[in-house]
Formats: C-alpha cells, sequence, structure tokens
C-alpha cells in the first residue's frame, strides 16, 4: 500500500461515520419531506385556496387509489396477484375523479390542442 492510499484510507474511515449520520433513513426522510415542501411552496404559490383545496382531493384520491391497488394486487386479495372486475371499478372511478380534480377539462383540451399543433409542425 502506497502512501497515497494509506492517507485516502484513513480519510475514509474517518469520515466513514460522518457519512453514515448524514445518509441515515431519518436523514434521508427529512432532506425528502424539505425538498417536496419547497417544490409544493413554489409550485402553489399563485394558486388560489379554491383550486389548491381541489387538487388535494385529487392528491387524496390519488393515494386511495394507491392504497386500492396495493390490496388488490396483494397474492391473498381476493383475485390473488391479479385485479378482479370488483377491485377495479373503485380504482376507476377514484383515478378518475383524481384526475379531473388535478387535471381540468379545459387543460386537457389545452393539452389535446398543443399536441395536434405541434404533430402538424412536425408532418409540415
Amino acid at each position: 500500500m502506497g502512501m497515497k492510499s494509506w492517507i485516502a484510507q484513513k480519510a475514509l474511515n474517518f469520515a466513514k461515520p460522518y457519512i453514515k449520520a448524514e445518509l441515515s433513513v431519518d436523514k434521508l426522510a427529512d432532506y425528502a419531506v424539505e425538498g417536496v415542501d419547497w417544490a409544493a411552496s413554489s409550485a402553489t404559490k399563485n394558486v388560489s385556496d379554491e383550486r389548491l383545496a381541489q387538487i388535494a382531493r385529487g392528491c387524496t384520491l390519488g393515494a386511495s387509489v394507491f392504497g386500492n391497488l396495493a390490496a388488490a394486487l396483494d397474492p391473498a386479495s381476493d383475485g390473488g396477484r391479479k385485479i378482479t372486475p370488483a377491485e377495479r371499478a373503485p380504482l376507476r372511478t377514484d383515478m378518475r375523479t383524481a384526475v379531473l380534480c388535478i387535471v381540468t377539462p379545459e387543460k386537457l383540451d389545452a393539452m389535446v390542442d398543443s399536441a395536434c399543433e405541434r404533430a402538424l409542425r412536425r408532418l409540415s
């Protein structure tokens, strides 16, 4: 072992506990929450309370969809690893409502218009 690798090994051995402390599950969760809070605050600062309440309802429904999806895919569920028609119906209903809360029909129309314009430009 040369002097350079010996110094690197000593430095890493010294730093490792500090790195582990910064990369703990709790620290990573804190970093994630701070990042999400910053992003959400930035994205919603010009959104009305009424619209934000609608988006929050959509997110809550979306979370419910994922919970129901997890329950449906559980091997111990009625359909086992497959989603049964009975499990599919509430998933679709909640997903549809969540999408409508988050992405308004007007926004969907604008997205279609924009996509068509881009397609026409590419074909020209």
